[in-house]
Protein backbone atom coordinates (compact mmCIF):
# COMPACT_ATOMS: atom_id res chain seq x y z
CA UNK A 1 0.00 0.00 0.00
CA UNK A 2 2.67 2.61 1.32
CA UNK A 3 4.52 2.08 -2.57
CA UNK A 4 1.21 1.93 -4.93
CA UNK A 5 0.79 5.68 -2.55
CA UNK A 6 4.77 6.83 -2.88
CA UNK A 7 4.18 6.11 -7.09
CA UNK A 8 0.82 7.78 -7.10
CA UNK A 9 2.08 10.75 -5.25
CA UNK A 10 5.22 11.14 -7.24
CA UNK A 11 5.73 14.28 -9.28
CA UNK A 12 7.22 15.19 -12.82
CA UNK A 13 10.54 17.10 -13.36
CA UNK A 14 9.87 20.46 -11.75
CA UNK A 15 6.65 20.22 -10.59
CA UNK A 16 6.64 22.36 -7.51
CA UNK A 17 8.67 25.31 -8.86
CA UNK A 18 6.11 24.96 -12.14
CA UNK A 19 2.81 25.15 -9.24
CA UNK A 20 5.02 28.04 -7.61
CA UNK A 21 5.01 30.41 -10.55
CA UNK A 22 1.29 29.33 -11.54
CA UNK A 23 0.38 30.23 -8.26
CA UNK A 24 2.09 33.74 -8.45
CA UNK A 25 0.39 34.34 -11.96
CA UNK A 26 -3.04 33.37 -10.88
CA UNK A 27 -2.92 35.68 -7.71
CA UNK A 28 -1.08 38.30 -10.01
CA UNK A 29 -4.77 38.40 -11.95
CA UNK A 30 -7.03 37.79 -9.33
CA UNK A 31 -5.21 39.97 -7.01
CA UNK A 32 -5.83 37.90 -4.46
CA UNK A 33 -3.10 35.51 -2.19
CA UNK A 34 0.03 37.19 -1.46
CA UNK A 35 -1.04 40.43 -3.40
CA UNK A 36 -3.87 40.68 -1.43
CA UNK A 37 -4.26 43.06 1.85
CA UNK A 38 -6.57 43.03 4.99
CA UNK A 39 -9.20 42.32 2.56
CA UNK A 40 -8.35 38.86 1.30
CA UNK A 41 -10.00 36.55 -1.30
CA UNK A 42 -10.02 32.86 -2.41
CA UNK A 43 -10.00 32.50 -5.73
CA UNK A 44 -10.71 28.50 -5.17
CA UNK A 45 -13.51 28.99 -7.26
CA UNK A 46 -11.33 29.80 -9.93
CA UNK A 47 -8.64 27.09 -9.72
CA UNK A 48 -11.71 24.66 -9.30
CA UNK A 49 -10.42 20.69 -8.84
CA UNK A 50 -6.66 22.29 -8.48
CA UNK A 51 -7.64 24.31 -5.88
CA UNK A 52 -5.76 22.02 -2.97
CA UNK A 53 -3.50 22.07 -5.42
CA UNK A 54 -2.20 25.92 -5.39
CA UNK A 55 -3.41 26.22 -2.13
CA UNK A 56 -0.43 25.47 -0.57
CA UNK A 57 2.06 26.40 -3.31
CA UNK A 58 5.05 29.16 -2.56
CA UNK A 59 4.26 28.74 1.63
CA UNK A 60 6.76 26.04 2.17
CA UNK A 61 9.54 27.61 0.62
CA UNK A 62 8.92 31.58 1.84
CA UNK A 63 10.40 32.35 4.91
CA UNK A 64 8.50 36.08 5.29
CA UNK A 65 5.55 33.98 4.45
CA UNK A 66 6.49 31.75 7.30
CA UNK A 67 7.06 33.89 9.80
CA UNK A 68 3.92 36.20 9.22
CA UNK A 69 1.93 32.75 8.75
CA UNK A 70 0.15 34.17 5.73
CA UNK A 71 1.59 34.78 1.81
CA UNK A 72 2.69 37.89 0.60
CA UNK A 73 4.91 39.20 -2.43
CA UNK A 74 5.84 42.19 -0.81
CA UNK A 75 9.64 41.99 0.33
CA UNK A 76 10.35 43.18 4.42
CA UNK A 77 12.11 46.61 4.80
CA UNK A 78 15.86 45.62 6.34
CA UNK A 79 15.05 45.53 10.39
CA UNK A 80 11.70 46.28 9.98
CA UNK A 81 10.21 44.62 13.08
CA UNK A 82 8.03 42.07 12.39
CA UNK A 83 4.54 43.66 13.91
CA UNK A 84 5.35 46.90 11.78
CA UNK A 85 5.37 44.64 8.72
CA UNK A 86 2.08 42.92 9.38
CA UNK A 87 0.41 46.11 9.66
CA UNK A 88 2.54 47.13 6.14
CA UNK A 89 1.23 43.74 4.74
CA UNK A 90 -2.48 44.73 5.78
CA UNK A 91 -2.94 48.52 4.36
CA UNK A 92 -1.61 46.87 0.75
CA UNK A 93 -3.32 47.61 -2.18
CA UNK A 94 -2.39 45.90 -5.42
CA UNK A 95 -3.19 48.14 -8.59
CA UNK A 96 -4.07 45.14 -11.05
CA UNK A 97 -2.92 45.91 -13.70
CA UNK A 98 -2.96 42.32 -15.39
CA UNK A 99 -6.60 41.61 -15.23
CA UNK A 100 -7.37 44.33 -17.47
CA UNK A 101 -4.97 44.05 -19.68
CA UNK A 102 -5.72 40.07 -20.41
CA UNK A 103 -9.28 40.43 -20.49
CA UNK A 104 -8.62 42.93 -23.47
CA UNK A 105 -6.52 40.77 -25.61
CA UNK A 106 -8.61 38.17 -25.21
CA UNK A 107 -11.92 39.97 -25.99
CA UNK A 108 -10.09 41.15 -29.18
CA UNK A 109 -9.62 37.40 -29.77
CA UNK A 110 -12.76 36.26 -29.46
CA UNK A 111 -14.22 38.74 -31.23
CA UNK A 112 -13.23 37.53 -34.76
CA UNK A 113 -14.85 33.80 -35.21
CA UNK A 114 -12.61 30.55 -36.78
CA UNK A 115 -14.32 29.70 -39.98
CA UNK A 116 -14.50 25.77 -39.91
CA UNK A 117 -15.09 23.67 -43.20
CA UNK A 118 -16.35 20.11 -43.18
CA UNK A 119 -17.24 19.36 -39.24
CA UNK A 120 -19.70 16.32 -38.83
CA UNK A 121 -23.14 17.28 -37.46
CA UNK A 122 -22.64 15.17 -34.67
CA UNK A 123 -19.87 17.83 -33.28
CA UNK A 124 -21.50 20.89 -33.97
CA UNK A 125 -24.40 19.05 -31.56
CA UNK A 126 -22.08 17.97 -28.80
CA UNK A 127 -20.55 21.55 -28.71
CA UNK A 128 -24.38 22.81 -27.61
CA UNK A 129 -23.26 20.70 -24.34
CA UNK A 130 -19.79 20.28 -23.90
CA UNK A 131 -19.76 19.02 -19.98
CA UNK A 132 -23.13 17.22 -19.53
CA UNK A 133 -24.14 20.67 -17.65
CA UNK A 134 -25.30 23.07 -20.71
CA UNK A 135 -21.95 24.45 -21.23
CA UNK A 136 -21.48 25.62 -24.87
CA UNK A 137 -17.95 25.32 -27.05
CA UNK A 138 -18.37 29.06 -26.80
CA UNK A 139 -18.49 29.63 -22.97
CA UNK A 140 -15.58 26.90 -22.43
CA UNK A 141 -13.52 28.03 -24.80
CA UNK A 142 -13.53 31.68 -23.58
CA UNK A 143 -12.52 29.62 -19.95
CA UNK A 144 -10.00 27.22 -21.68
CA UNK A 145 -8.07 30.42 -23.52
CA UNK A 146 -7.98 32.67 -20.16
CA UNK A 147 -6.33 29.63 -18.20
CA UNK A 148 -3.86 29.35 -21.18
CA UNK A 149 -3.25 32.71 -21.27
CA UNK A 150 -2.47 33.52 -17.33
CA UNK A 151 -0.38 30.31 -16.57
CA UNK A 152 0.81 29.20 -20.33
CA UNK A 153 -1.32 26.39 -21.35
CA UNK A 154 -4.43 24.44 -20.21
CA UNK A 155 -5.05 20.72 -20.69
CA UNK A 156 -8.16 19.43 -21.54
CA UNK A 157 -9.13 15.72 -20.66
CA UNK A 158 -11.82 13.85 -22.54
CA UNK A 159 -14.08 12.22 -20.75
CA UNK A 160 -16.53 9.26 -21.18
CA UNK A 161 -19.25 7.78 -18.53
CA UNK A 162 -18.72 4.87 -17.33
CA UNK A 163 -20.73 2.26 -19.55
CA UNK A 164 -23.62 0.30 -17.75
CA UNK A 165 -22.53 -3.75 -16.86
CA UNK A 166 -24.44 -6.84 -17.36
CA UNK A 167 -25.55 -8.83 -14.32
CA UNK A 168 -22.29 -10.91 -14.41
CA UNK A 169 -20.19 -7.44 -14.19
CA UNK A 170 -19.21 -7.59 -17.59
CA UNK A 171 -19.40 -4.32 -19.60
CA UNK A 172 -22.58 -4.18 -21.81
CA UNK A 173 -21.77 -3.88 -25.55
CA UNK A 174 -23.53 -0.82 -26.80
CA UNK A 175 -24.57 0.66 -30.01
CA UNK A 176 -24.37 4.04 -30.90
CA UNK A 177 -27.95 4.54 -30.74
CA UNK A 178 -28.16 2.75 -27.06
CA UNK A 179 -25.02 5.32 -25.79
CA UNK A 180 -27.37 8.00 -27.21
CA UNK A 181 -30.17 6.87 -25.31
CA UNK A 182 -28.64 6.42 -21.92
CA UNK A 183 -27.08 9.21 -22.77
CA UNK A 184 -23.57 8.38 -22.81
CA UNK A 185 -21.31 11.25 -24.55
CA UNK A 186 -17.74 12.72 -23.99
CA UNK A 187 -17.63 15.58 -21.88
CA UNK A 188 -14.85 18.07 -21.83
CA UNK A 189 -12.92 18.80 -18.68
CA UNK A 190 -10.98 21.80 -18.34
CA UNK A 191 -7.93 21.80 -15.42
CA UNK A 192 -4.95 23.67 -14.90
CA UNK A 193 -1.70 22.27 -15.39
CA UNK A 194 -1.20 21.59 -11.80
CA UNK A 195 -3.87 18.30 -12.16
CA UNK A 196 -1.24 17.02 -14.59
CA UNK A 197 1.05 15.98 -11.92
CA UNK A 198 3.45 13.28 -14.66
CA UNK A 199 3.63 12.44 -18.49
CA UNK A 200 5.41 10.80 -20.27
CA UNK A 201 5.68 11.84 -24.47
CA UNK A 202 7.44 10.23 -27.54
CA UNK A 203 9.19 11.86 -30.35
CA UNK A 204 6.49 13.29 -31.78
CA UNK A 205 5.24 15.30 -28.57
CA UNK A 206 2.50 12.84 -28.12
CA UNK A 207 1.42 11.22 -24.80
CA UNK A 208 2.10 7.92 -24.35
CA UNK A 209 0.76 7.87 -21.14
CA UNK A 210 -0.63 10.25 -18.36
CA UNK A 211 -1.59 11.01 -14.44
CA UNK A 212 -4.24 13.44 -13.82
CA UNK A 213 -4.92 14.11 -10.40
CA UNK A 214 -8.01 16.15 -9.09
CA UNK A 215 -8.83 17.11 -5.31
CA UNK A 216 -12.74 16.54 -3.89
CA UNK A 217 -14.07 17.28 -0.83
CA UNK A 218 -16.67 14.88 0.33
CA UNK A 219 -18.95 15.27 3.54
CA UNK A 220 -22.29 12.75 3.48
CA UNK A 221 -22.92 13.51 6.92
CA UNK A 222 -23.81 17.35 7.83
CA UNK A 223 -22.54 17.03 11.28
CA UNK A 224 -19.85 14.64 10.05
CA UNK A 225 -16.21 15.22 9.23
CA UNK A 226 -15.47 16.56 5.96
CA UNK A 227 -12.73 14.57 3.56
CA UNK A 228 -10.52 15.43 1.19
CA UNK A 229 -10.18 12.77 -1.12
CA UNK A 230 -7.36 12.93 -4.24
CA UNK A 231 -8.32 11.32 -7.34
CA UNK A 232 -5.43 10.17 -9.26
CA UNK A 233 -6.38 8.72 -12.90
CA UNK A 234 -3.51 7.06 -15.37
CA UNK A 235 -4.24 6.96 -19.35
CA UNK A 236 -2.68 5.29 -21.53
CA UNK A 237 -3.51 5.58 -25.84
CA UNK A 238 -6.12 2.54 -25.24
CA UNK A 239 -6.94 2.11 -21.71
CA UNK A 240 -7.32 4.20 -17.96
CA UNK A 241 -7.41 3.00 -14.41
CA UNK A 242 -8.56 4.93 -11.34
CA UNK A 243 -7.30 5.55 -7.64
CA UNK A 244 -8.34 7.30 -4.87
CA UNK A 245 -6.62 8.30 -1.76
CA UNK A 246 -8.37 9.43 1.17
CA UNK A 247 -7.33 10.47 4.80
CA UNK A 248 -8.28 8.04 7.38
CA UNK A 249 -9.16 10.36 10.48
CA UNK A 250 -5.98 9.75 12.26
CA UNK A 251 -3.45 11.06 9.71
CA UNK A 252 -2.68 8.34 7.74
CA UNK A 253 -3.89 8.06 3.71
CA UNK A 254 -6.50 5.22 2.68
CA UNK A 255 -5.68 3.98 -1.07
CA UNK A 256 -8.41 2.68 -2.96
CA UNK A 257 -8.69 1.36 -6.65
CA UNK A 258 -11.99 2.54 -7.85
CA UNK A 259 -11.64 1.65 -11.32
CA UNK A 260 -9.06 -1.36 -13.04
CA UNK A 261 -7.86 -1.24 -16.01
CA UNK A 262 -10.45 -0.03 -18.49
CA UNK A 263 -10.34 0.26 -22.26
CA UNK A 264 -11.78 3.41 -24.06
CA UNK A 265 -11.88 4.24 -27.97
CA UNK A 266 -10.05 7.42 -28.29
CA UNK A 267 -6.93 6.03 -30.09
CA UNK A 268 -4.68 8.07 -27.67
CA UNK A 269 -4.46 9.49 -24.47
CA UNK A 270 -7.39 11.89 -24.23
CA UNK A 271 -5.97 14.94 -23.53
CA UNK A 272 -6.10 18.50 -25.75
CA UNK A 273 -3.70 21.29 -25.01
CA UNK A 274 -4.22 24.83 -25.64
CA UNK A 275 -1.05 26.40 -25.47
CA UNK A 276 -0.51 30.22 -25.44
CA UNK A 277 2.50 30.06 -26.40
CA UNK A 278 4.31 26.97 -27.43
CA UNK A 279 8.04 26.44 -25.02
CA UNK A 280 10.59 25.88 -26.80
CA UNK A 281 12.10 23.21 -24.63
CA UNK A 282 8.87 20.79 -23.90
CA UNK A 283 6.31 20.25 -26.26
CA UNK A 284 3.67 19.85 -23.54
CA UNK A 285 3.79 23.39 -22.11
CA UNK A 286 3.39 26.94 -22.53
CA UNK A 287 4.33 30.53 -22.28
CA UNK A 288 2.12 32.66 -20.27
CA UNK A 289 0.96 35.80 -22.12
CA UNK A 290 1.90 38.00 -19.13
CA UNK A 291 4.45 36.21 -17.09
CA UNK A 292 7.05 39.18 -17.11
CA UNK A 293 4.54 41.92 -16.63
CA UNK A 294 3.04 39.96 -13.86
CA UNK A 295 7.12 40.11 -12.35
CA UNK A 296 6.52 43.64 -13.01
CA UNK A 297 3.35 44.27 -11.21
CA UNK A 298 4.77 42.93 -8.23
CA UNK A 299 7.99 45.79 -7.91
CA UNK A 300 4.87 48.31 -8.68
CA UNK A 301 3.17 46.36 -5.38
CA UNK A 302 6.21 46.86 -3.64
CA UNK A 303 6.89 50.26 -4.47
CA UNK A 304 2.94 51.07 -3.89
CA UNK A 305 3.20 49.95 -0.37
CA UNK A 306 6.35 51.58 0.23
CA UNK A 307 5.03 55.46 -0.47
CA UNK A 308 1.93 54.24 1.23
CA UNK A 309 4.61 54.14 4.43
CA UNK A 310 6.39 57.38 3.19
CA UNK A 311 3.65 59.19 3.30
CA UNK A 312 1.81 57.86 6.24
CA UNK A 313 5.21 58.94 8.05
CA UNK A 314 4.61 62.53 6.13
CA UNK A 315 0.86 62.75 7.34
CA UNK A 316 1.76 61.77 11.02
CA UNK A 317 4.85 63.58 11.52
CA UNK A 318 7.12 62.93 14.39
CA UNK A 319 7.09 65.52 17.44
CA UNK A 320 9.99 66.82 18.24
CA UNK A 321 10.52 68.23 22.46
CA UNK A 322 13.13 70.41 23.79
CA UNK A 323 13.20 68.89 27.24
CA UNK A 324 15.29 66.35 29.25
CA UNK A 325 14.96 62.63 28.81
CA UNK A 326 12.57 61.50 31.81
CA UNK A 327 11.71 57.81 32.55
CA UNK A 328 9.43 59.12 34.94
CA UNK A 329 7.16 60.89 33.10
CA UNK A 330 5.72 59.10 31.54
CA UNK A 331 3.19 61.07 29.12
CA UNK A 332 5.54 60.81 26.17
CA UNK A 333 6.74 57.34 24.69
CA UNK A 334 10.06 57.68 22.68
CA UNK A 335 9.91 56.31 19.22
CA UNK A 336 9.97 56.78 15.59
CA UNK A 337 6.26 56.56 15.35
CA UNK A 338 5.49 59.47 18.24
CA UNK A 339 8.24 61.43 19.55
CA UNK A 340 11.80 62.49 20.39
CA UNK A 341 13.37 64.44 22.90
CA UNK A 342 15.88 67.18 21.95
CA UNK A 343 18.39 68.61 24.44
CA UNK A 344 16.80 71.75 25.54
CA UNK A 345 19.73 73.77 25.46
CA UNK A 346 19.77 73.63 21.76
CA UNK A 347 18.93 76.48 19.83
CA UNK A 348 15.68 74.58 18.02
CA UNK A 349 12.38 74.86 20.00
CA UNK A 350 9.89 72.29 20.02
CA UNK A 351 8.86 71.28 16.00
CA UNK A 352 7.26 68.65 13.84
CA UNK A 353 9.54 66.57 11.80
CA UNK A 354 8.83 65.65 8.87
CA UNK A 355 10.53 63.78 5.45
CA UNK A 356 11.15 65.80 2.67
CA UNK A 357 8.28 65.73 0.23
CA UNK A 358 11.14 65.31 -2.60
CA UNK A 359 10.86 61.20 -1.95
CA UNK A 360 7.40 60.87 -2.49
CA UNK A 361 7.92 63.09 -5.79
CA UNK A 362 10.68 60.60 -6.86
CA UNK A 363 8.13 57.00 -5.72
CA UNK A 364 5.86 58.66 -7.70
CA UNK A 365 7.94 58.92 -10.46
CA UNK A 366 9.16 55.68 -10.22
CA UNK A 367 5.52 54.19 -10.10
CA UNK A 368 4.79 56.14 -13.42
CA UNK A 369 7.54 54.51 -15.16
CA UNK A 370 6.72 50.87 -14.03
CA UNK A 371 3.20 51.37 -14.79
CA UNK A 372 4.46 52.50 -18.07
CA UNK A 373 6.59 49.44 -18.66
CA UNK A 374 3.95 46.88 -17.54
CA UNK A 375 1.63 48.36 -20.47
CA UNK A 376 5.22 48.59 -22.60
CA UNK A 377 5.76 44.91 -22.00
CA UNK A 378 2.30 44.11 -23.08
CA UNK A 379 2.20 45.57 -26.08
CA UNK A 380 -0.34 47.67 -25.25
CA UNK A 381 1.26 51.05 -25.58
CA UNK A 382 -1.32 52.68 -27.70
CA UNK A 383 -3.76 53.26 -25.07
CA UNK A 384 -1.74 55.13 -23.13
CA UNK A 385 0.00 58.73 -23.82
CA UNK A 386 3.46 59.07 -24.36
CA UNK A 387 6.07 60.44 -21.34
CA UNK A 388 5.56 64.16 -22.33
CA UNK A 389 1.58 63.31 -21.73
CA UNK A 390 0.97 63.93 -25.40
CA UNK A 391 -0.56 61.81 -27.82
CA UNK A 392 1.33 59.16 -29.69
CA UNK A 393 1.43 59.79 -33.76
CA UNK A 394 -0.74 57.63 -36.40
CA UNK A 395 2.23 55.68 -37.18
CA UNK A 396 3.73 55.14 -33.79
CA UNK A 397 0.14 53.45 -33.42
CA UNK A 398 0.27 51.32 -36.12
CA UNK A 399 3.22 50.12 -35.33
CA UNK A 400 2.87 49.55 -31.58
CA UNK A 401 -0.55 47.55 -32.70
CA UNK A 402 1.00 45.63 -35.40
CA UNK A 403 3.09 43.69 -32.15
CA UNK A 404 -0.17 43.21 -30.70
CA UNK A 405 -2.22 42.13 -33.66
CA UNK A 406 0.53 39.69 -34.76
CA UNK A 407 0.57 37.97 -30.83
CA UNK A 408 -3.00 37.73 -31.02
CA UNK A 409 -3.01 36.02 -34.24
CA UNK A 410 -0.26 33.39 -33.36
CA UNK A 411 -2.70 32.61 -30.30
CA UNK A 412 -5.84 32.47 -32.64
CA UNK A 413 -3.34 29.46 -34.40
CA UNK A 414 -2.93 27.92 -31.27
CA UNK A 415 -6.65 27.52 -30.46
CA UNK A 416 -7.28 26.55 -34.16
CA UNK A 417 -4.70 23.66 -33.69
CA UNK A 418 -6.34 22.95 -30.33
CA UNK A 419 -9.83 22.51 -31.91
CA UNK A 420 -8.53 20.53 -34.09
CA UNK A 421 -7.26 17.90 -32.12
CA UNK A 422 -10.66 18.39 -30.04
CA UNK A 423 -12.72 17.42 -32.88
CA UNK A 424 -10.27 14.26 -33.44
CA UNK A 425 -10.79 13.23 -29.30
CA UNK A 426 -14.80 14.04 -29.95
CA UNK A 427 -15.36 12.65 -32.91
CA UNK A 428 -13.95 9.14 -32.38
CA UNK A 429 -16.08 9.02 -29.24
CA UNK A 430 -19.27 9.74 -30.93
CA UNK A 431 -18.50 7.29 -33.92
CA UNK A 432 -17.07 9.83 -36.59
CA UNK A 433 -15.17 8.00 -39.19
CA UNK A 434 -11.46 8.76 -39.52
CA UNK A 435 -12.18 10.30 -43.31
CA UNK A 436 -14.41 12.38 -41.98
CA UNK A 437 -12.37 13.50 -38.97
CA UNK A 438 -9.57 14.30 -41.61
CA UNK A 439 -11.69 16.44 -43.67
CA UNK A 440 -12.14 19.01 -41.10
CA UNK A 441 -10.66 22.51 -41.66
CA UNK A 442 -10.49 25.21 -38.83
CA UNK A 443 -8.99 28.50 -41.12
CA UNK A 444 -8.03 30.84 -37.78
CA UNK A 445 -8.48 35.10 -38.27
CA UNK A 446 -4.91 36.45 -39.66
CA UNK A 447 -5.39 39.76 -38.51
CA UNK A 448 -6.75 41.58 -35.63
CA UNK A 449 -5.92 45.31 -36.80
CA UNK A 450 -9.30 46.82 -34.99
CA UNK A 451 -7.93 50.01 -35.72
CA UNK A 452 -7.58 49.68 -39.43
CA UNK A 453 -10.54 48.01 -39.23
CA UNK A 454 -12.42 51.27 -37.81
CA UNK A 455 -11.12 53.33 -39.87
CA UNK A 456 -11.86 51.61 -43.23
CA UNK A 457 -15.34 51.02 -42.41
CA UNK A 458 -15.77 54.60 -41.21
CA UNK A 459 -14.44 55.80 -44.73
CA UNK A 460 -17.17 53.06 -46.61
CA UNK A 461 -20.34 54.30 -44.40
CA UNK A 462 -19.54 57.94 -44.63
CA UNK A 463 -18.88 57.55 -48.67
CA UNK A 464 -22.01 55.55 -49.23
CA UNK A 465 -24.18 58.04 -46.72
CA UNK A 466 -22.59 61.24 -47.93
CA UNK A 467 -20.80 60.85 -51.36
CA UNK A 468 -23.25 61.20 -54.53
CA UNK A 469 -21.34 57.85 -55.73
CA UNK A 470 -23.09 55.61 -57.97
CA UNK A 471 -24.17 52.06 -57.75
CA UNK A 472 -21.14 50.25 -59.45
CA UNK A 473 -19.17 52.66 -56.22
CA UNK A 474 -21.41 51.90 -53.74
CA UNK A 475 -21.45 47.88 -54.86
CA UNK A 476 -17.53 47.88 -54.32
CA UNK A 477 -17.45 49.82 -51.43
CA UNK A 478 -19.90 47.34 -49.97
CA UNK A 479 -17.71 44.09 -51.00
CA UNK A 480 -14.97 46.50 -49.05
CA UNK A 481 -17.11 46.37 -45.70
CA UNK A 482 -18.01 42.40 -46.25
CA UNK A 483 -14.31 41.46 -47.12
CA UNK A 484 -13.01 43.59 -43.79
CA UNK A 485 -15.50 42.00 -41.11
CA UNK A 486 -15.40 38.14 -43.10
CA UNK A 487 -11.51 37.71 -44.21
CA UNK A 488 -11.92 34.07 -44.25
CA UNK A 489 -14.79 33.61 -46.09
CA UNK A 490 -14.57 30.40 -48.75
CA UNK A 491 -15.88 30.41 -52.29
CA UNK A 492 -19.00 29.34 -52.02
CA UNK A 493 -20.24 32.26 -49.84
CA UNK A 494 -18.06 34.66 -51.44
CA UNK A 495 -19.78 34.13 -54.77
CA UNK A 496 -23.10 34.39 -53.31
CA UNK A 497 -22.15 37.28 -51.44
CA UNK A 498 -21.17 38.95 -54.88
CA UNK A 499 -23.89 37.79 -57.26
CA UNK A 500 -26.35 39.68 -54.32
CA UNK A 501 -24.34 42.82 -54.82
CA UNK A 502 -24.92 42.97 -58.00
CA UNK A 503 -28.25 42.23 -58.07
CA UNK A 504 -28.65 44.78 -55.59
CA UNK A 505 -25.94 47.01 -58.25
CA UNK A 506 -29.00 46.18 -61.25
CA UNK A 507 -32.02 47.15 -58.71
CA UNK A 508 -30.43 50.40 -57.93
CA UNK A 509 -29.69 51.03 -62.07
CA UNK A 510 -32.71 50.50 -62.71
CA UNK A 511 -34.52 52.54 -59.90
CA UNK A 512 -32.56 55.15 -61.14
CA UNK A 513 -33.67 54.96 -64.75
CA UNK A 514 -37.32 55.29 -63.28
CA UNK A 515 -36.70 58.20 -60.98
CA UNK A 516 -35.54 60.26 -63.96
CA UNK A 517 -38.09 59.53 -66.38
CA UNK A 518 -40.39 60.74 -64.15
CA UNK A 519 -38.61 63.42 -63.25
CA UNK A 520 -38.23 63.93 -66.60
CA UNK A 521 -41.95 63.26 -67.57
CA UNK A 522 -43.20 65.81 -64.44
CA UNK A 523 -40.62 68.80 -65.64
CA UNK A 524 -41.57 68.73 -69.47
CA UNK A 525 -45.40 67.29 -69.62
CA UNK A 526 -48.51 68.66 -69.93
CA UNK A 527 -50.57 67.80 -66.63
CA UNK A 528 -53.78 69.43 -67.80
CA UNK A 529 -54.31 71.46 -64.41
CA UNK A 530 -52.06 74.22 -63.47
CA UNK A 531 -53.65 73.60 -59.81
CA UNK A 532 -53.38 70.21 -59.41
CA UNK A 533 -50.29 68.68 -57.64
CA UNK A 534 -47.92 66.46 -59.13
CA UNK A 535 -47.66 63.40 -58.63
CA UNK A 536 -45.17 62.40 -56.16
CA UNK A 537 -42.05 60.26 -57.01
CA UNK A 538 -41.61 56.60 -56.83
CA UNK A 539 -40.18 55.70 -53.19
CA UNK A 540 -36.23 54.56 -53.20
CA UNK A 541 -35.93 51.33 -51.92
CA UNK A 542 -33.58 51.02 -48.91
CA UNK A 543 -30.12 51.91 -49.57
CA UNK A 544 -31.04 53.19 -53.03
CA UNK A 545 -28.91 56.54 -53.66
Amino acid sequence: MADILEKLEAKRPGYDQERDWHRFLLDAYTGSGGFSGSVTSTPAGFWGAAAEIYSTAVLPLDEVSRETDRLTYLDRFPREDIEKFKRRMRGAHYPNYIAPLTDLKLSFLMRKPMMVDGRPGPLDTWREDTDGRGTTWDEMKADVALRAALVGWCPVVIDMPPAPTNPDGSPLLLTRAIADDLGLRPTAIPLFPGNLVDYQTDDNGSFMWAKVRTDHMEQPDPFGERNTLQRYTIWWPNQFEQWEVSHDGKGGKVVLQTRAATRHDFGEVPIAILRHKPSPDDSVKGIPMHGQESIESRALFNRQSELDEHMRGQVFAVLVLAAEENEERGEVQIGTDNGLYLDPNANNQHYFLAPPGSVADAYEKRLDVTVNEIYRQARVEFVRPTSSRQATSGIARKFEFAQTDRLLADFAGQIARFEEHLDQLVGRALGVGEDALRAITITPPASFDIEDLATDLELAVQAIDNLSVGPTAERLLRGRIVEQLLPNLNDADQATIEAELVELEQQQKNQAQINAALAAALQSGDTGDDDEEPEPPIAQPDGAV
